[in-house]
């Protein structure tokens, strides 16, 4: 930008002339140019835009200078670079995390850059750069006791802003009291009920649950932004309980979050139950209920004992499940109820979950277009997995299937079909390096009604069973595909081409669901890398993931043939709880797994403090007497299997009440 600057001459004996700058009115004045006797004008070529400038001019020659001139300031035009964030708020999250906050005082910032100083130094390096209109940034993976301090600016095309104000935090355990909060500018404000949170809470804000028990359903009718969504969430390990059985029939809802109208939220971090009291299949009783809005993204759930344990219904569109458990959801002998139910319009996607033990379905969809990734299925109902027919209106409805491992039932109820995909207007289901174990002389792996399918460097594992189908065709379908390892015993396998066959895949243990291949496995090297997309992770049971290794040709299955730690084992089951006396239970549960080093016993008696562990029962164990209890009152109690790696899922819940 230019400024021109003008002044008269008064002398004329003058040698030339010295020109001085400052940027504002409050600025220091600095040398900016000197020009020759005589001359009265200067153009400033080197301003920036939209800011004030002052000057001022003094004569000088062999003998001296003069005194100065007057000051005189103008404003350039054009764009400006956007005005400093205020009010930088750093909050502890967690032992390892510390949270962000900032106002934005600007409307033409192109992002932010942050900026910290780790051990309060007095030194700041470059941390992260978010994007325009963001206000909040989570700093992970801290040393805790560790002091951090930030700064935050704006920036556009045109310049930087000045800092922000410099905020210092110490990452540590956040400790909250049970109850429910607002967590807003890097504060938690506690409200008499989850819902007045809600409705005070604004896009960005966190609506979140203290330890512990808590019998409300919440009603989602806002809207968040794509960078700044409404979450709602617990706090604490074990996660925060929603329980319906207190509210039951949920006068007035149809779940404990019901998504009413609702667009850009995070649920995450907290655990359902019992959603289902009183109501019908017409009803659609459920943990979650997303019935309209958009981009609805469940994160870190463990939901178990409702009716459905997710349902999303054909006015919501785009939503997300990941790093999910759910297990035990519906009822038993009906084939209506399912762990999740989703019809919805956009793009589904269900990755890093496990589906068990599911009285019908472990996942149902009826969606626009849904991906299954790295998930893993397996003792649930009915079907383990089923794409049926959405709206008409969506048109052909593809699905991805990519990077599972799933489990017949031998006890479904339809042993039959173990993957369906019927009637979806065409659409085509797309399996790519998955595993898939049957469990009965009669499965099915692939049910094609009127569409197509594609299968590349899938496992079908007829776990020692004869003449079992890969692909029932019911009225014209197609199978195609690759590279898919099959036994030589399989039936129906349409236009595959290039298969491996065999009497067994090489997997490291049936049984435990370890699925891992081991050396000599005719899987290995045995893919087709010439398929899009091919899988860069794998799932780690039950609800996460790992990177696959790269190591061309690609395997067959959802493992990539490496060295890798054992796995945690499958659930116990069938939990029962009797009172014995006044002061003692007894439990009892059945055992998947072979690989166990004992059981964790868990307790939910306080529900101000939530689940408590009580003892450990060795590998092998099946039963376990809790004793010191108080006469009259109720135990819940679940049991979870560990090893060296970790722990497994959870078994169903069961409860007692002492004599």
């Amino acid at each position: 930008m230019l400024v021109s600057r003008c002044w008269s001459v008064r002398g004329s004996n003058e040698d030339g002339f010295l020109i001085q700058r400052k940027t504002g009115a409050g600025g220091a004045f600095a040398d900016l140019a000197t020009v020759g006797a005589n001359v009265e004008s200067y153009l400033d070529a080197t301003c920036a835009p939209a800011t004030t400038y002052c000057y001022r001019v003094r004569a000088y020659n062999g003998y001296g200078d003069s005194d100065w001139s007057n000051e005189d300031c103008a404003t350039t035009t054009g764009p400006a670079p956007p005005s400093a964030p205020s009010n930088l708020v750093a909050a502890p999250a967690s032992s390892t995390q510390i949270d962000l906050s900032w106002t934005d005082n600007s409307g033409n910032e192109e992002g932010f850059v942050i900026e910290v100083d780790e051990g309060n130094t007095g030194s700041f390096a470059h941390l992260d750069t978010v994007g325009a209109n963001v206000t909040q940034y989570s700093d992970t993976g801290l040393s805790e006791g560790v002091e951090y301090c930030y700064r935050v600016y704006a920036y556009n095309a045109y310049g930087n802003s000045d800092y922000s104000n410099v905020d210092c935090a110490t990452p540590g355990e956040v400790t909250l009291a049970h109850g429910t909060y607002l967590y807003h500018n890097g504060q938690y404000i506690e409200y008499p009920t989850a819902q007045e949170a809600y409705d005070a809470a604004a896009p960005g804000d966190e609506v979140v649950f203290g330890p512990g028990v808590y019998h409300e359903a919440l009603k989602l009718t806002k809207s968040g932004t794509a960078a700044n969504p409404i979450v709602i969430r617990g706090e604490g390990d074990p996660r925060p309980v929603l329980d319906a059985d207190g509210i039951k029939r949920l006068p007035g809802r149809k779940a404990l979050i019901w998504a009413y109208d609702a667009s850009y939220h995070v649920i995450k971090d907290l655990e359902f139950c019992h959603a289902s009291k009183d109501y019908g299949h017409s009803q659609n009783a459920c943990a979650i209920y997303f019935e309209n809005g958009t981009d609805l993204v469940v994160r870190n759930v463990y939901v178990h004992e409702c009716g459905h344990g997710m349902y999303a219904a054909s006015g919501c569109a785009n939503w997300t499940i990941e790093y999910s458990e759910f297990c035990y959801n519906g009822y038993e002998g009906d084939g209506y109820y399912h762990n999740v139910y989703n019809y919805g319009w956009g793009t589904n996607i269900a990755r890093y979950n496990t589906f068990h033990h599911s009285h019908a379905l472990g996942f149902k969809n009826r969606s626009q277009y849904v991906e299954f990734l790295y998930n893993t299925v397996f003792r649930n109902g009915l079907y383990a997995v089923d794409f049926m027919k959405g709206d008409s209106a969506y048109g052909p409805q593809d699905a991805l299937m990519m990077g599972n491992w799933i489990i017949k039932n031998p006890d479904a109820m339809n042993y039959t079909i173990f993957v369906g995909f019927t009637d979806r207007q065409g659409g085509t289901l797309t399996a790519v390096n998955n595993y898939f174990q049957a469990n009965h002389p009669n499965n099915s792996f692939l049910n094609i009604e009127t569409e197509s399918c594609v299968a590349h460097n899938n496992i079908f594992d007829n776990n020692g069973y004869s003449g079992l189908e890969i692909f029932r065709n019911n009225a014209g379908a197609s199978l195609i595909g690759t590279n898919n390892w099959c036994s030589t015993t399989a039936t129906s396998l349409g236009g595959l081409t290039n298969t491996v066959f065999g009497t067994d895949p090489g997997v490291a243990d049936r049984l435990n669901a370890d699925f891992h291949l081991t050396s000599g496995s005719q899987c290995i090297d045995a893919g087709s890398d010439a398929v899009s997309p091919l899988p860069d992770k794998e799932p780690v049971y039950p609800a996460a993931w790992t990177d696959r290794p790269s190591d061309p040709p690609i395997d067959i299955g959802p493992y990539e043939y490496a060295s890798y730690a054992p796995v945690v084992p499958l659930p116990a089951e069938n939990l029962t709880a009797t009172a014995q006396s006044s002061t003692t239970v007894l439990l009892e549960w059945s055992n998947m797994s072979t690989n166990e080093d004992g059981f964790v016993i868990e307790r939910l008696s306080d529900e101000t403090v939530g689940w408590q562990e009580v003892a450990t029962a060795p590998a092998g164990a099946t039963s376990y007497l809790d004793g010191g209890l108080s006469g009259g009152t109720t135990y819940v109690y679940r049991v979870i299997a560990y090893n060296a790696s970790g722990q497994g899922a959870h078994s169903n819940h069961a409860e007692a009440t002492t004599n």
